[in-house]
């Protein structure tokens, strides 16, 4: 589907009086080059294909379960309602005359 969709992507070029070069070139240009690219890429960091009977799915797995961690459900009300407090959403409206707000985690 991935092949149907890139290839047909940019068609609208071949309909009768659309051609349009620009459009041509940048939806079907990344087709053509890509695998040059790959096999350009494969040669000169004269990489290799692995199998996958020998890839490692087990090292590193510590670290990718501790950043997966969930915290536990709340058991008193002091935790609940600060669960409810830090997840609340946040809607903020820029005033007007103000182009941009900068914040260390909210950016508009």
């Amino acid at each position: 589907m991935i092949v149907v969709i890139l290839i047909l992507s940019g068609f609208s070029v071949f309909l009768r009086d659309n051609w349009d070069t620009a459009t041509f070139v940048t939806n079907y240009l990344p087709l053509m080059l890509a695998p040059f690219l790959f096999i350009g890429a494969t040669l000169v960091m004269k990489s290799k294909f692995i199998k996958v009977e020998d890839m490692d799915f087990i090292t590193g797995l510590d670290q990718v379960i501790a950043d997966t961690y969930e915290e536990p459900p709340p058991k008193t009300i002091w935790e609940k309602f600060w669960r409810w407090i830090v997840s609340a959403p946040i809607s903020l409206t820029v005033p007007p005359g103000v182009s941009c707000i900068t914040h260390p985690y909210l950016q508009f």
